[in-house]
């Protein structure tokens, strides 16, 4: 049998979740995706069934994901373009966005954010390839991207808060911000490592650092630091393999991976309280 993945003190396992890659959530619902099915899946906050909301077909799947003003937006990838989608919730008809060509054959869209007129996204790489990638914007109905920031170590993660725009670098700085008109980058937190995905409030960045199958497949950290910079602090670690984040008033959601062949746990959707920290 499996070992159980520690639930650490507050933290809730809310459902089994196979292959999920990137969360968002919206005053109900948590949606992410599923690149192995090309799917899209959601369910209610509370609990209860699992239910695709949205499909990809032929070699297209479903990467990053993210929710505003009754809308889901999702980056669907193939080896030759990249698409924005987008879906109002409760409908079945899906809208392209944008889309293009990478700017190199192994680049990636691998998260997205939206605000009143743009969708922010970042470019990474393939494992085995390079790891720079690029942090960009496109105006919704324009398709043109101009870039934020550009030549970025390994960025895995992207979020939105006033006026910045905030991502993780895995090789770099851990998470860094520029506005979102572009200029100057500066590191918000530079003492963790894995950093791969990335949500902020208020006052706090939130984040999940994944050291990844080959380092400890149990030493995953869900983490917190002042928006303006600081000290990164434990909300909860030992998670099996954590990917994606995202939080609402009172709790941050995430998502678990896991690795079944290694003997793990396939994976699980999880919650804590955004304000009590401790393993």
């Amino acid at each position: 049998a499996s070992p159980a993945v520690p639930v650490p003190k507050n933290a809730q396992q809310l459902a089994e979740v196979f292959g999920g890659h990137r969360l968002t959530l919206n005053s109900s619902h948590l949606y992410w995706t599923t690149p192995s099915t090309r799917t899209v899946h959601g369910t209610p906050r509370k609990g209860g069934p699992v239910a695709v909301i949205a499909e990809e077909f032929g070699v297209n799947e479903p990467t990053a994901i993210t929710f505003r003003d009754g809308w889901l937006y999702w980056a669907a990838l193939n080896p030759k373009l990249y698409f924005v989608r987008r879906l109002a919730i409760g409908q079945k008809t899906q809208a392209t966005v944008t889309t293009g060509k990478p700017a190199a054959a192994e680049q990636t869209i691998v998260a997205i954010a939206v605000d009143d007129a743009s969708v922010y996204y970042v470019t990474g790489s393939a494992p085995g390839s390079s790891p720079i990638g690029q942090v960009r914007r496109v105006q919704v109905g324009d398709g043109t991207p101009i870039d934020i920031a550009i030549d970025q170590k390994q960025p895995t993660a992207i979020a939105l808060a006033g006026p910045h725009v905030y991502w993780t670098t895995r090789s770099g700085p851990a998470i860094q911000r520029a506005l979102k008109m572009g200029g100057e980058v500066a590191s918000v937190v530079v003492e963790t490592t894995g950093a791969v995905a990335l949500s902020v409030d208020q006052s706090h960045v939130f984040w999940c650092n994944e050291p990844g199958v080959t380092v400890d497949l149990q030493g995953g950290t869900i983490m917190r630091a002042q928006r303006g910079g600081g000290t990164a602090t434990i909300l909860a670690s030992g998670q099996d393999r954590p990917v994606a984040i995202a939080i609402d008033g009172s709790h941050v959601w995430w998502l678990n991976a896991g690795v079944a062949d290694k003997g793990l746990a396939e994976g699980a959707l999880m919650r804590h309280l955004k304000d009590v920290t401790g393993p």
